[in-house]
């Protein structure tokens, strides 16, 4: 059976669904991937009790076959970058699938 599409609407709802409490900035810019990824990276870096599943469900969207290619263009463009990664501490939590994205 083919695996279902993921677009880029259904990942912004689920990012809203799962952080918006975090970060007000994922439900004002619903739909908007990149500034959401922004705002996902900010909460990675001031709550950092919240950053080990969020990498995780980033690692998990960037390895589901059905993502949207605008998914990873906004993860790789928008997020926070191997160099922040490592100086908030998070770079050894960052899954393998993950890391090959955000290392290009």
């Amino acid at each position: 059976m083919p695996e279902t599409p993921y677009n880029g609407d259904a990942f912004s709802r689920d990012l809203i669904a799962r952080w918006g409490h975090l970060s007000d900035g994922l439900a004002y810019d619903e739909g908007l991937l990149h500034l959401q990824m922004g705002h996902l990276g900010v909460v990675c870096v001031t709550r950092p009790g919240s950053a080990k599943a969020i990498l995780q469900f980033l690692g998990e969207v960037v390895s589901r076959p059905g993502a949207a290619a605008e998914i990873r263009e906004a993860i790789t463009d928008s997020f926070l970058d191997w160099g922040d990664l490592r100086v908030a501490g998070l770079a050894r939590t960052v899954p393998p699938p993950l890391s090959s994205v955000i290392r290009g």
